[in-house]
């Protein structure tokens, strides 16, 4: 099934075809790891990770790169304002590289928990300095970059695309520069490679324009040309990458080599909070444990794992270029959602196949084919979602008449795996806690000797602890649940 992709640089889907046979190169913009990262950073490498496993899936060998920004980073996004690093280095009274360490190791904590795969590799800036430095040299033998007092810049007079992925027209930037523009650069526009003559900054290294540091933006196309080559079949990340950074890197990567720096070029939306953007400031700023935290008070009973499952579930009910409205409704809505296909799942898998029935249905058939149809159109992952609900919806009517058959038995099981394999979420609600079950077995053996009215005790005091008990003809059927009661 052919693949559809839309590329933010020509502003079409495209069919999917990797420069190299079979072989997708593949590189995202990685945490700046000055701060934990909060849930509209999560929801970019939760898009990722879904892109990853789909190309996966339709056979592709993926060489996935998604580094980590540890220098360079200022506050503004581009030349202007304080280090990030730095800034976390003086409000924490840490040293930089300590910052660093750190949330690093809390990125990668919080990653393990949304179940993400982990990129093939994940540079630090810090540990590529050299590569940095080999390309700046490139662009200034080329005449594409200048020495100037307090660094090198990007002559972007010298790269006339400039401005193509954002949109953006550099007579415009111009205009729109700041009154106090900076003197040392040619154009007000021209975009820092490495800065120098900031005795202050802490994170320095030895370059031929003096000691200094890098720019972002070069941070990027030096690790992406390390450990992918200098054309990428797919670079990803958050909308607001696409001006200055991932325009400063075409710039960058293209002055080099001379030739198409990415073949795709995909964004995910920004989430919103509740129809605002996320900010401290409003109180509306959300790490994963704040998520599972914020969602136990509102009736949730889960474990932090399992709130940052639904979460990543919530972001692939939504498609990646549309914004998603986050809230704690929208939240508990995701998983009661992911229940019902859990539940149909569990009982397909306990269901005794109806001998007298042959073959497949066709209604199963066509739901899955919508269901591939939706994801090989540019990831559309709500339309395959509500294929997946056709196919639950006709399921349950199945075993709820007069069954399914052995072939409609192994159909569903291999169609469901799929879709684990796929969305990642992975929730076991059908294990108990050796305590939890001694209760529920008491529960039977009250039930049997009828004494219903420990029976009903227990069933309550299991339903508060997360369990939920129904009585059978065939016995006794249980199964956790994460939502004890809801404000919603």
């Amino acid at each position: 099934m052919p693949l559809f992709l839309f590329d933010t640089l020509t502003r079409r889907k495209r069919e999917f075809k990797p420069l190299h046979d079979k072989e997708v190169r593949l590189y995202s913009c990685g945490l700046t790891v000055y701060n934990f990262g909060h849930i509209g950073n999560f929801s970019h490498y939760i898009f990722v990770d879904f892109l990853k496993r789909y190309l996966k899936f339709e056979g592709y060998k993926v060489m996935h790169v998604r580094n980590i920004t540890d220098v360079g980073h200022l506050v503004d996004d581009a030349d202007e304002g304080e280090d990030k690093m730095l800034r976390a280095s003086r409000l924490e009274k840490k040293d930089p590289w300590e910052i660093a360490k750190f949330y690093t190791e809390a990125f990668s904590h919080d990653c393990e928990t949304l179940g993400l795969e982990k990129p093939d590799q994940e540079p630090k800036a810090t540990d590529h300095i050299q590569g940095m430095i080999d390309m700046i040299a490139t662009l200034i033998e080329k005449g594409i970059a200048y020495k100037a007092k307090d660094g090198v810049y990007f002559d972007i007079s010298k790269f006339p695309q400039y401005g193509e992925l954002s949109g953006n027209k550099v007579a415009d930037l111009e205009a729109g520069a700041r009154v106090e523009v900076n003197t040392n650069k040619k154009n007000p526009v021209d975009f820092a490679l490495w800065k120098t003559d900031q005795p202050e900054h802490i994170m320095q290294w030895d370059s031929p324009w003096g000691r200094g540091y890098p720019g972002w933006h070069i941070e990027c196309s030096a690790m992406s040309k390390e450990y992918l080559g200098e054309q990428l079949d797919i670079h990803t990340g958050g909308e607001d990458n696409i001006f200055p950074h991932h325009e400063c890197e075409i710039a960058q990567s293209e002055g080099v080599s001379g030739k198409k720096f990415v073949n795709f070029w995909m964004h995910k939306r920004y989430l919103l909070v509740e129809g605002e953007k996320m900010s401290k400031s409003k109180g509306n700023f959300y790490t994963l444990s704040d998520l599972h935290l914020k969602w136990l008070e509102q009736g949730f009973s889960g474990d932090m794992k399992e709130a940052a499952q639904i979460f990543k579930f919530l972001v692939l009910s939504a498609h990646y270029r549309s914004q998603l409205d986050f809230g704690f409704k929208a939240l508990t809505d995701a998983y009661k959602a992911w229940e019902k296909i859990d539940v149909a799942i569990h009982r397909a898998g306990d269901a005794v196949p109806n001998d007298t029935i042959k073959g497949i249905r066709e209604e199963f058939e066509k739901y899955e084919l919508h269901f591939y149809q939706a994801l090989g159109d540019d990831l559309n992952t709500p339309n395959a979602l509500a294929a997946m609900f056709d196919y639950v919806r006709e399921l349950n009517a199945a075993l709820d008449g007069d069954g399914i058959s052995l072939v409609e038995q192994e159909h569903a099981e291999t169609f469901f795996n799929e879709f684990q394999g796929l969305f990642g979420v992975d929730i076991n609600l059908y294990t108990l806690t050796p305590d939890l079950m001694d209760m529920v077995m008491q529960r039977e053996e009250a039930r049997k000797v009828k004494d219903f009215a420990l029976s009903d005790k227990l069933r309550q005091e299991l339903l508060e602890k997360g369990v939920e008990v129904k009585d059978k003809k065939t016995g006794v059927e249980w199964r956790r649940t994460l939502i004890l009661s809801s404000k919603f």
